[in-house]
């Protein structure tokens, strides 16, 4: 930690250049988040990978007990003789911000910026990937692109439940190539749970990815494999990855890449042999 500076709200901020003495805050406060490009495993895999050339600053802002409110983890980089401020994960991820609940970000936006007004080592605050909810609004900066995040409300968690909700067609489309495939080539659905198998595991995830996409497909460089090998083993570990094959003839065939946090699953990517597209 370097240094703690008056808040507009008068409790102190916190800046901390490493990402361990806030692993605790921030294990509880991801939950509140929401969201895995949030979490603290995200931030370390991209720490460990891709981030050499930053200068970490992750600022706390607590309550006037002293706890915990919210994170912003920033890293301070230089680009082309320009100081940047970009958020800790920046790249990989598809929505960042402050590690707290949405309902306090509104609160955070106002100290954060408060708290930057004093720094003089940096030239432009790069905020990315923000999540559409007001956030690059109450920051007062000028919007450069915006993208859709679509979602998608299911209501139940039953497979039959779900189904028959749909039209008939559906249906009979589902459950008939479903039985075509079990008995002609023994398709079953497989959840990668296994820490022993999980580097072979995302090998094949990279492999269909790259079979279904060829060269048109930026997801996985070289200099992002190990990245993702790290995250998907603390994800497996802290129990929100979700990497689900399809297999026939006892072999990969098709696999979805995601996270279950905050009550939600989130879709990262996907792969499938072509060999199978009919």
């Amino acid at each position: 930690m370097n240094r703690a500076s008056a808040s507009a709200s008068d409790v102190p901020i916190q800046c901390f250049r490493d990402l361990v003495h806030v692993a605790g805050d921030w294990r509880r406060l991801e939950l509140e988040a929401g969201s895995p490009f949030s979490t603290h495993a995200w931030a370390t895999a991209w720490s460990d990978n891709l981030g050499e050339d930053c200068e970490f600053r992750v600022l706390r802002f607590a309550d006037s007990d002293g706890h915990a409110l919210a994170l912003v983890p920033l890293c301070l980089e230089i680009s082309h003789g320009v100081r940047l401020l970009r958020f800790v994960g920046h790249g990989p991820a598809d929505e960042l911000g402050p590690v707290c609940a949405p309902a306090k970000r509104e609160q955070i936006a106002s100290r954060l910026l408060s708290e930057l007004a004093e720094w003089d080592d940096w030239d432009v605050f790069l905020a990315e990937r923000l999540a559409g909810n007001g956030w690059s609004d109450l920051l007062g900066g000028r919007t450069l692109r915006r993208e859709p995040s679509p979602e998608l409300a299911i209501e139940t968690t039953d497979w039959d439940e779900f189904l028959n909700a749909r039209s008939s067609n559906f249906r009979q489309q589902v459950r008939k190539f479903e039985r075509r495939l079990v008995r002609d080539h023994g398709l079953r659905f497989r959840l990668a749970d296994d820490p022993e198998r999980l580097d072979r595991d995302m090998t094949s995830l990279f492999e269909l990815h790259d079979a279904r996409w060829g060269a048109r497909t930026t997801a996985f460089p070289q200099s992002l494999k190990p990245f993702h090998r790290e995250l998907a083993a603390l994800a497996l570990e802290q129990g929100f990855l979700r990497l689900v094959f399809a297999e026939l003839e006892g072999r990969p065939a098709a696999v979805w890449y995601g996270f279950r946090l905050g009550g939600a699953d989130w879709f990262y990517q996907q792969g499938r042999d072509p060999a199978w597209a009919r």
